[in-house]
């Protein structure tokens, strides 16, 4: 929709994210146009927060300067933990198959883990790595420790109990996200594939737990290949705008 903007008390047309100005379009960049040299200030859109947009949609988001879609999942995320004003988000597909460890079902230091807050932090766009900063979440220790308690990462994988396949045989490491449902079976190159928790199996010091390709608990070795699929969050006031095929980009 056009409006107007006043350049040395005339009015002008500015429609589309450019500015026209005696029949010429100029393009408008950070609030500002110039014309024959000289900057003005106009007024545009910078997009809405991102704790307006409703859960299970889409936010594209660059890795290695390719965007890739990841889930709105949760606003408020763990708000005991962080505060309120977290928006938790998912990537929609798995990034890989990896390992969980080749030690134990530990998850903090584990391969898993570094990898996510190392090599995978690094692919994203540095705006968007500022952004997340640390998220606090609950998780079990592992290796023999099953007493649940609190961790800080950039970038994690989601619990059983976020999944929504907790029982009653396993600790409740947080709740279950709101679009859990849709999270459940995991996909990688078009494929279901099976997709870790950071949830350790009891009583045994290897063993993880997973989502299977239909969604159903399971347990495997800390060393198989399984998908790894990174979560973060960023702050709910993020300025996001909506595309025509109904997903989102961060605000320029």
């Amino acid at each position: 929709m056009a409006h107007k903007t006043l350049i040395s008390g005339t009015a002008y047309s500015v429609t589309g994210g450019r500015d026209l100005i005696g029949g010429t379009g100029y393009a408008k960049k950070k609030g500002r146009v110039h014309v024959d040299g000289t900057g003005y200030n106009i007024p545009f859109s910078s997009g809405i927060p991102l704790s307006t947009v409703a859960l299970g949609d889409i936010l594209m988001l660059n890795e290695s300067g390719s965007p890739v879609p990841f889930y709105v999942c949760k606003h408020d995320y763990e708000s005991g933990l962080n505060g309120a004003g977290r928006t938790l988000v998912v990537r929609k597909d798995c990034y890989d198959m990896r390992i969980f460890s080749n030690r134990n079902n530990a998850y903090a230091g584990s391969a898993l883990d570094s990898w996510f807050c190392n090599t995978y932090l690094k692919l994203l766009d540095a705006d968007i790595q500022a952004a997340i900063g640390t998220t606090k979440f609950y998780y079990t220790p592992g290796n023999g420790n099953y007493t649940v308690t609190t961790l800080q990462r950039a970038v994690f994988q989601l619990s059983l109990t976020e999944l929504g396949k907790a029982d009653r045989y396993e600790d409740q490491e947080g709740s279950a996200l709101p679009i859990a449902g849709t999270l459940q079976i995991a996909y990688r190159n078009g494929s279901a594939v099976i997709q870790w928790t950071r949830t350790p199996l009891k009583g045994n010091t290897g063993l993880v737990l997973i989502l299977n390709s239909r969604g159903g608990v399971s347990s495997y070795n800390c060393d198989s290949f399984m998908g790894s699929r990174p979560a973060f969050s960023l702050p709910s006031t993020t300025a996001v705008i909506a595309n025509p095929d109904g997903t989102y980009t961060l605000a320029a």
